[in-house]
C-alpha cells in the first residue's frame, strides 16, 4: 500500500515535550515531513505533517495505536487531532479528536503493544 498523507495536532506541549513527541515519531518509523509549533495560551500548538503506510490497518486503529504512544512517551494527556488525507474510508478522508475519555480507554489498552 502506497503512503498516505497524515497530519496530527497536539496541543497544549511544552517545549520539552514538543522533543518528546518528535522522538516518540520517530522511534515509531514515521518520518516527519514538516512540523509547525503556534503559541497557545497553556504552551505550544504542534502540527505534524507525516506520509505513512495503514497496510491492512483502518485510518482509526493506526491512530489510536499512534496516538497511544504519544500519550505514553508525553507521561500524560493532551488533545491529539489525525486527519488522513484521501482514506480509502472516504472521499474526503479521515479526521479523530482523542479527548480525555479515549486517553483512559487506550492507554490501558495499549500498554503492552509493541511499538511499530
Amino acid at each position: 500500500m502506497s503512503a498516505i498523507p497524515l497530519q496530527i495536532s497536539l496541543a497544549p506541549l511544552s517545549p520539552r515535550e514538543i522533543d518528546l513527541v518528535l522522538l516518540e515519531l520517530a522511534r515509531q518509523h514515521l518520518p516527519v515531513l514538516r512540523t509547525m509549533r503556534q503559541p497557545h495560551p497553556r504552551g505550544c500548538l504542534l502540527l505534524v505533517e507525516l506520509e505513512v503506510a495503514l497496510h491492512e490497518e483502518t485510518p482509526r486503529w493506526f491512530a489510536e495505536r499512534m496516538v497511544a504512544h504519544l500519550w505514553h512517551a508525553l507521561g500524560r494527556f493532551v488533545r491529539i487531532s489525525c486527519w488522513f488525507e484521501d482514506a480509502s474510508e472516504t472521499v474526503d478522508g479521515v479526521w479523530l479528536d482523542f479527548e480525555e475519555t479515549d486517553y483512559r480507554t487506550l492507554l490501558p489498552a495499549f500498554r503492552l503493544s509493541r511499538r511499530f
